[in-house]
């Protein structure tokens, strides 16, 4: 037998044994008095009755559930000492009412440590921001007083010089008149005024 024929009946043995496998994988019976639970990968998928049923194998399983009557019977007695015990009970109870209100009150505290805290940020933001609004406030003032002045100690010096360039030159000032002189001679004359732009001599 060769090494090809032996790899062949393996695998039709596996084949067969994956066949075996899935056919008594695939169906399932529940007994008269249970009900079955299918879950498929772990999830309710449905209920079954009593009888044969089919299930995909791997992927589906069955829980049995017994639905018959079943009887208990039980004997019990009271403890001679329950009386006892309540009462200690009832003395806890006060003990622990009693941690209860001591923590409800540390709570409190806490609650106004906290607002307390929050009360004094809130301050602290308040005058960091009134800060802020002065400092910003002064500024501008300061810029404003800078720029003032500066255009002051322009107009100043402009006037100094407009001042020194007449005095060392008196017909600037009638070469200012005749720019800003509109063309036109008055229609009426005061006895004594001059005429503008003209000399009579």
């Amino acid at each position: 037998m060769g090494s090809r024929q032996i790899i062949s009946v393996a695998f039709a043995a596996l084949l067969v044994l994956v066949a075996v496998i899935i056919a008594f994988g695939s169906w399932f019976t529940i007994d008269q008095g249970q009900r079955g639970v299918l879950l498929t990968n772990g999830a309710y998928t449905e209920t079954v009755g009593p009888g044969l049923h089919f299930k995909a194998p791997w992927f589906q399983s069955v829980v049995k559930i017994s639905t018959q009557q079943q009887v208990v019977y039980w004997t019990c007695e009271t403890n001679p000492d329950g009386s006892a015990k309540r009462t200690c009970r009832s003395d806890e109870r006060g003990e622990m009412l009693a941690v209860e209100a001591r923590m409800t009150a540390q709570v409190e505290v806490q609650k106004q440590e906290q607002t307390l805290q929050q009360e004094k940020i809130k301050a602290d933001i308040a005058v960091t921001q009134a800060e802020g609004r002065a400092k910003s406030v002064k500024a501008e003032a300061d810029a404003k007083a800078y720029a003032t002045q500066v255009q002051g100690t322009a107009e100043a010096d402009a006037i100094k010089a407009r001042a020194a360039a007449l005095s060392n030159n008196p017909l600037l000032v009638e070469l200012t008149k005749a720019e800003k002189w509109n063309g036109t001679l008055p229609t009426s004359m005061i006895p004594g005024s001059s005429v503008p732009f003209l000399s009579v001599q």
